[in-house]
């Protein structure tokens, strides 16, 4: 180790501890959102136990993202498609809290619950406006598909009951991974 060490500079232990640092949180994230998944399948709810602390974690960790950015004002607030930063994570999160209340409004509560809404004000929290947009049409894709496919099964469509929250687990999980290759497969189908 201490022959190692001696190769290395200051900026590599810096890259390598941020390294570290974003492995733990996304693996973190990626256990958080295979519970509320597995959770979801089973209860049918998101236990405000467990999404109100993430929340507040979500809002420590934007916050400490601007510090270690260093407030540098085009990183931290004005990059809207950027990652990690403190006034879109905030801006996305409210967005889509705001959106599902008012899908909870139309259905009267019978299309989604407020559990999907604070999950999904902690993904836009975590993820940030482009990865937000990707990770909710994943969800609205598979749900439909799978829901549709499920009631067929079933032999029922209208009334079928699915937990949301697992459509919205995978979309964050595709999205984390996937939202660069994503927009640039859409954005050729433009250029085509």
């Amino acid at each position: 180790g201490v022959y190692i060490m001696g190769f290395m500079h200051v900026y590599s232990m810096k890259a390598l501890l941020t390294y570290l640092i974003f492995s733990v949180f996304i693996g973190f994230n990626l256990e958080v959102f295979v519970f509320f998944a597995l959770y979801d399948v089973k209860h049918q709810i998101v236990s405000n136990k467990v999404i109100l602390p993430l929340i507040i974690y979500a809002l420590f960790l934007c916050v400490f993202n601007a510090v270690a950015m260093h407030l540098y004002p085009n990183w931290v607030f004005w990059e809207i498609w950027g990652d990690f930063n403190l006034l879109w994570n905030i801006v996305s999160g409210a967005l889509g809290g705001l959106f599902i209340a008012l899908l909870i409004y139309i259905t009267k509560g019978k299309g989604m619950g407020g559990g999907d809404l604070k999950l999904l004000v902690y993904m836009g929290l975590i993820l940030g406006v482009k990865r937000l947009l990707v990770a909710f049409y994943a969800a609205i894709i598979l749900g439909s598909i799978l829901g549709i496919a499920y009631g067929m099964y079933k032999g029922k469509i209208k009334g079928l009951r699915l937990p949301f929250a697992l459509f919205l687990s995978i979309g964050f999980i595709i999205s984390f991974f996937w939202t660069n290759n994503i927009v640039e497969l859409f954005t050729s189908f433009g250029s085509i």
